[in-house]
C-alpha cells in the first residue's frame, strides 16, 4: 500500500459549504440564530453575546443591514449585543476590543468583524487568535469583500457572508459560507443553490477583481492631488490581496451631505458609509471617533462597470462641491 498516493482520492475534502439568501442580512441573521440555539443546548436561558463594531449605519429607506437582524434576535430573547470601539480611520480599537473579549470569555459569543470597503483589518490575525482563545466564534462580514475573500489563500474566520447585489449586477442576493466544518451540524435556512439570475459563479471574478483594483488606483492618483480637501481612508500600497469595493475619503471642513447631494444630482453615484449611525452609537463617548467619521466620509465607486474616463470630471466636480460647501 502506498504511503502517499499518486493522485488525490478523497472527494469529500475541501468542499465549499454555501447557502444563498435574498440579502446578506438574512444570511447573517440565520447564522446568528443557529449560533444562539447552539448556545442554549445546555441552558435554555443562555443568551448568545454578539460583539459588534462601533460603526454601523442606518437609513430610512434600507434600515440597517447589520443592526436590523440584531434587533430582531434581541427582541426574541436569543442574543445580547455588545459593541467594541473603532479608531478614527475605521480600524478596530484593539485595547477596547480585548477588554470586551475578556468580558465574554465565560460566555458563548460571536465576534462580528466587518471588512469595510473590501479591506480587512490589519490586526485580523491577532484578533482571530484572541477570539478563538476565549472560546468564541468569528463571523466575517464581507458584504463589501466578495472579491477580496476569493483572492486570499487563508481565511481567519469560522464563517462569512456576502452581499451579492453589492458586488454583482443583481437586484438581490446574499450568501453564507461556513469555513469551520465543526459548524456544519447546524441547520441553515438558506438554499444550497443560488437564485435564478443571481449566481456569482457565472462571472469571471479574477477579471472583475483586476478591474476594481485598476479603477481604485486611477481614482487614487487623481485624489492624491487634492489632499487639502480630503484624507484617503484606504490605499492598496503593500496590501495584497485586496479588491476594494469603493475608494473612501474623509472630507475636510465640508458639509458632506450637501456634497453627496450635489454629486448625485450631477450624475456621479457617490455613496457615504455611513451618513447616519444607529441610535446606540450616537451619544456614548466611546464612539466619538465613529461619529466624527460618519459626518465626513464619502465613497467613490470603483466597481467593474465604472467608466474611468469620467474620473477626472468626477474629482473636479467633487473639489468644486467641497469648495462650495465648506464649513470652515
Amino acid at each position: 500500500m502506498s504511503l502517499i498516493e499518486k493522485t488525490q482520492t478523497q472527494p469529500n475534502r475541501f468542499l465549499q459549504h454555501d447557502w444563498y439568501y435574498g440579502a446578506a442580512r438574512e444570511a447573517m441573521q440565520d447564522f446568528l440564530t443557529q449560533a444562539a440555539l447552539a448556545a442554549q443546548q445546555n441552558d435554555a436561558n443562555t443568551k448568545l453575546v454578539v460583539m459588534l463594531p462601533g460603526y454601523i449605519g442606518v437609513s430610512p429607506k434600507e434600515g440597517s443591514g447589520i443592526y436590523d437582524p440584531i434587533v430582531a434576535l434581541t427582541e426574541q430573547g436569543l442574543i445580547e449585543p455588545l459593541f467594541y470601539a473603532m479608531t478614527d480611520d475605521l480600524r478596530i480599537d484593539l485595547f477596547d476590543t480585548f477588554d470586551a473579549i475578556n468580558a465574554c470569555a465565560q460566555k458563548p459569543f460571536v465576534f462580528l468583524k466587518v471588512n469595510y470597503f473590501g479591506f480587512s483589518d490589519p490586526c485580523e490575525e491577532t484578533l482571530y487568535n484572541a477570539v478563538k482563545q476565549a472560546g468564541g466564534i468569528l463571523l466575517e462580514d464581507n458584504a463589501h469583500g466578495y472579491f477580496t475573500y476569493h483572492a486570499r489563500l487563508r481565511h481567519l474566520c469560522d464563517a462569512t457572508f456576502f452581499s451579492l447585489h453589492k458586488q454583482f449586477p443583481f437586484a438581490h442576493g446574499g450568501m453564507l459560507r461556513i469555513v469551520n466544518e465543526e459548524l456544519l451540524d447546524w441547520t441553515f435556512a438558506g438554499s444550497v443553490e443560488p437564485r435564478e439570475g443571481e449566481d456569482p459563479n457565472a462571472y469571471n471574478i479574477q477579471a472583475i477583481s483586476v478591474t476594481c483594483i485598476d479603477n481604485f488606483n486611477t481614482a487614487e492618483a487623481l485624489a492624491q492631488q487634492l489632499l487639502d480637501l480630503w484624507t484617503p481612508l484606504r490605499t492598496l500600497k503593500n496590501i495584497d490581496p485586496t479588491v476594494p469595493q469603493t475608494y473612501p475619503l474623509a472630507l475636510r471642513n465640508t458639509d458632506r451631505f450637501q456634497v453627496y447631494l450635489d454629486l448625485n444630482e450631477q450624475g456621479f453615484g457617490v455613496t457615504s458609509l455611513y451618513h447616519t449611525l444607529i441610535e446606540p452609537l450616537r451619544e456614548d463617548p466611546r464612539y466619538a471617533q465613529s461619529r466624527k467619521l460618519a459626518d465626513c466620509v464619502l465613497n467613490i465607486p470603483v466597481h467593474q462597470d465604472v467608466d474611468t474616463a469620467l474620473y477626472p470630471e468626477l474629482i473636479e466636480r467633487l473639489a468644486q462641491a467641497c469648495a462650495a460647501h465648506t464649513t470652515a
